[in-house]
């Protein structure tokens, strides 16, 4: 005997058993690592399932060096964020796209562009030391790509596949032309509240 919500007493040995078809969506393919490998909390799952069907948006902290995108707060390395932030910028003010350096030519506008937001970021010249040394002569290709990878990896990680939303695209074209595919709307500079 069970007692009901109502107060009333059923007996389980008249109960009756209805199979019902229940819709299933599988988002398996979209959720980050992290989730996948059962390393996170249920929020965090939710969380990431939600960043999936959530429309994009980019908020971007400079000072706290991280973004929240997909509803999820990542931190980044002051090279990741420059880079984000150069296409960021790009975007919201409406620039076409970039087209993509040789591999071994410097270009000395991708440098000066990327070492603005670099400075913007770190504020320090002891730290833009490096980065100013190696791009003296401009940014190649490598250089470029190297910084490119290691963001997309950071977001893959974090957003899964939802991360294909805020990555440097470079157009699905030849010659590559990368920029955000996010609308200019999408993206914004915040200060993030700990």
């Amino acid at each position: 005997m069970l007692q009901t919500r109502g107060g009333q007493l059923a007996n389980t040995a008249l109960a009756e058993v209805t199979p019902a078809e229940i819709p299933f969506v599988s988002l398996r393919h979209c959720l980050p690592t992290a989730l996948l490998a059962g390393k996170a909390s249920f929020n965090d799952t939710v969380a990431g399932a939600r960043a999936v069907l959530a429309s994009a948006q980019l908020l971007l902290d400079l000072a706290g060096q991280r973004i929240v995108a997909g509803g999820l707060e990542i931190a980044l390395s002051p090279a990741e964020l420059a880079l984000l932030v150069v296409f960021a910028r790009r975007t919201m003010q409406g620039q076409a796209p970039l087209p993509a350096s040789g591999k071994n030519a410097q270009d000395a506008e991708y440098a000066q562009c990327y070492l603005n937001e670099y400075w913007r970021i770190v504020g320090n010249q002891a730290e833009m030391e490096a980065t100013k040394h190696a791009l003296r002569n401009g940014m190649d290709g490598d250089y470029f790509s190297q910084r490119k990878s290691k963001l997309e990896r950071r977001l893959r990680t974090a957003l899964g596949q939802a991360a294909q939303a805020y990555r440097i695209s470079d157009g699905d074209q030849r010659p590559p032309r990368y920029g955000l595919t996010l609308g200019r709307d999408a993206v914004r500079f915040v200060k993030i509240k700990n």
